[in-house]
């Protein structure tokens, strides 16, 4: 029986040095190319301030057009995330370990979210054919927002991580509902000020947890379900979404809200999936004793 893929690997010297990446690029092709119909898929690959190397893939989602798939880099701060990296260092985009290029625009603008976003390191191939480490801020230097303000109040020692402080308006206990609070108390949103987050149940009785993650420039955001699903496909190896069969969103009672898209994409993936969405209020919300009309929830079933 085949070994599991490994989207982390473990800390080392020179795990993340030009004369090794490219063969972990080639390592993960076939990975690659199973989540995604394009035919040069890229693959991210980040190493963390903690020594840790971390994968990102493209990954479509069946039936659905190319503005909600997920991609490389969206997957892999995803990963890092799941991990609870403090910060990304550094970064090589390949679809084939000969060249390296550099993130497109909006995913620069992303990356730039992150904690010390300017100074990730990212191999890119000139045109000598030579490649050499370039940090973010070069790329994009003229960059939207006043990131010191938005950086001040990011979590120092987790990429991303936030609390943002939620409690449900209908609190009666439920594991899916309390989980996907947990993931809205963590969602980076500080631009909306509409966190949210998602939690998905499997055949295989697996949570898998995704929480809004915002960008200043909003077409690079990702959404909470993309997020959970990226940790579906690290947690399972696969895109075998019609395995869901349970998910839970809570967001607030914004009017900026996940409920439409998150509805519309687990009806196409996942078809057979019981989905309910649950409101939540940071404690200032004037209404925060309205009860939204999904009033019960069960816990998964233990057998």
């Amino acid at each position: 029986m085949a070994e599991p893929f490994q989207f982390v690997r473990d800390k080392g010297v020179d795990a993340f040095s030009r004369s090794n990446i490219p063969s972990m690029i080639m390592e993960a092709r076939p990975m690659a190319r199973s989540l995604t119909s394009k035919p040069l898929p890229h693959i991210a690959i980040g190493r963390g301030s903690s020594g840790q190397i971390y994968l990102g893939f493209d990954v479509d989602l069946p039936e659905l057009p190319p503005n909600f798939s997920i991609d490389a880099v969206q997957f892999l701060v995803v990963n890092l995330m799941l991990n609870q990296e403090p910060k990304l260092l550094a970064l090589a985009i390949s679809d084939n370990g000969t060249r390296y290029y550099a993130p497109c625009g909006h995913f620069c603008q992303f990356l730039q979210e992150i904690h010390n976003g300017d100074y990730v390191e990212t191999l890119i191939t000139g045109p000598t054919g030579l490649s050499d480490f370039i940090p973010l801020d070069k790329l994009l230097p003229q960059r939207f927002s006043p990131y010191g303000a938005i950086q001040e109040d990011i979590h120092a020692d987790v990429l991303l991580m936030r609390n943002n402080r939620l409690n449900l308006i209908d609190n009666t206990y439920c594991l899916l509902k309390d989980t996907a609070l947990k993931a809205a108390n963590r969602s980076y949103a500080p631009y909306s000020n509409a966190p949210s987050g998602v939690v998905l149940f499997d055949s295989s009785k697996r949570l898998h947890i995704g929480s809004y993650i915002e960008s200043v420039a909003s077409v690079p955001s990702l959404g909470p379900v993309q997020a959970a699903l990226a940790n579906f496909v690290i947690h399972t190896g696969g895109r075998q979404f019609k395995n869901i069969i349970r998910a839970v969103l809570v967001e607030t009672r914004s009017s900026f809200r996940q409920e439409g898209t998150a509805r519309l994409i687990l009806q196409t993936i996942a078809p057979t999936c019981d989905f309910r969405v649950y409101h939540c209020s940071n404690g200032k919300d004037p209404l925060n004793n309205w009860v939204y009309h999904c009033s019960h929830c069960e816990d998964p079933p233990n057998n």
